[in-house]
């Protein structure tokens, strides 16, 4: 048997205003053992518009900070 403290967190229970306003859907597992902590998140998947619009950004945002890490290195 785990000897852990585990913590369940569904999206649908938050109280972001953003988070709520994207459509996600989804649920994190905190497990600490004592030793580790660490966190496991289960997507639903996309389900709306805003949520797709939401995912899009961070791709783009990701995408544009690594390019400038490099760029950065280059000068």
């Amino acid at each position: 048997m785990l000897n852990a403290e585990i913590k369940i967190f569904d999206s649908t229970d938050s109280n972001n205003d953003i988070l709520k306003s994207t459509g996600y859907d989804g649920t994190a597992i905190y497990v600490d053992d004592g030793n580790r902590k660490e966190m496991y998140v289960i997507s639903q998947g996309s389900t709306n518009g805003p949520d797709w619009f939401f995912n899009a950004k961070g791709v783009f945002f990701i995408t544009y900070c690594s390019f400038q890490s490099r760029f950065d290195l280059v000068l």
